[in-house]
């Protein structure tokens, strides 16, 4: 393998090592990054970056540096990614040819994903120095699909315990759901916000929802009070629409019925409990809801709306 043809080897490394970090993130990353070999810190470099690779790793047509470990370990402040490489100073140069490194790659390159990269993604408080100890996942042992990044999740204080007690929440098998205004210790007033157990939240949907990029999330330690939404609909009625489940893969529509006579279908995502009322009605005006009807009566979309999870 010549220069020309090691150096498109490397483009496609990179790419394999953003893929990665993909994976165990479960999320799509930028494109942009700069790159630092770890035993070298002055060497951080924004362009040229597969030259600069070639250089340490390309020997020359028949020898490479076979045992590469190249991968993602910090989000930057601009947005862009930091990529390290780490050259294992054994075995000694080799010849390029199929599988040529003892971790069973084919070149000389293994993707990896630092953890405290993965922590920061979900707002766990963790920054990386090539200074300091840290970890990493390697594709040689990891384990198909996203690492699950346990985040900080706080307690339930007591205070807001008590304002929970006050709200009776809808329940979906094993996940009971509190449909909330919280209002914030900055003195923001947000009417959507689940919240929501930590553990049966985790078995139901499967992933954090700081891990979600189709979730918005609030830390209850920004939290200063709680009460029932006015946005909600009555428990009941809501734990009703649960029960009955799915109207298509993804979603559910309902048609609400209220004591008027008057109905309004609504569709949307499996979380039931908000709706956008008609102007001068409430959740004590409602009498049923119909389970997966309303397909034909333009169903409007519910609100926008906030997960907050405690630990237990």
């Amino acid at each position: 393998m010549n220069r020309e043809e090691f150096s498109a080897f490397v483009s496609t490394a990179l790419e394999n090592a953003i893929q990665f970090a993909e994976e165990k993130a479960g999320q799509k990353l930028p494109r942009r990054f700069a790159f630092l070999w770890l035993d070298r810190l002055n060497s951080r470099v924004t362009e040229n970056i597969v030259e600069e690779i070639v250089k340490r790793v390309f020997i020359d047509e028949e020898h490479i540096h076979p045992d590469v470990n190249l991968g993602v370990v910090d989000l930057l402040d601009d947005g862009s990614l930091l990529i390290v490489g780490i050259v294992a100073d054994y075995p000694p140069p080799r010849r390029f040819g199929p599988n040529p490194n003892h971790k069973g790659c084919e070149g000389p390159f293994v993707p990896i994903v630092g953890r405290s990269f993965l922590n920061k993604l979900v707002g766990v408080k963790d920054s990386w120095s090539p200074e300091k100890s840290w970890s990493f996942i390697s594709a040689e042992f990891s384990k198909p699909g996203p690492e699950l990044v346990r985040p900080d999740i706080p307690r339930l204080p007591y205070k807001l315990r008590e304002d929970l007690n006050a709200i009776t929440p809808s329940v979906n098998e094993d996940l009971t759901y509190w449909p909330c205004v919280a209002h914030m210790k900055d003195g923001t007033v947000l009417d959507c916000v689940y919240v929501v157990p930590e553990g049966p939240y985790i078995r139901h949907w499967g992933i954090y929802p700081q891990q979600d990029r189709g979730k918005s999330y609030i830390s209850l330690a920004d939290v200063d009070a709680l009460a029932e939404s006015p946005r909600r609909l009555p428990a009941r009625f809501a734990s009703k629409l649960y029960k009955s489940g799915e109207s298509g893969m993804g979603y559910i529509i309902f048609t609400v019925l209220f004591a008027d006579g008057s109905h309004q279908a609504y569709g949307g995502g499996n979380a039931v409990d908000f709706v956008r009322y008609p102007e001068g009605k409430g959740q004590s005006d409602v009498v049923d809801v119909l389970p997966h009807e309303g397909r034909n009566a333009e169903p409007i979309t519910r609100p926008e709306y906030y997960w907050c999870l405690f630990s237990e």
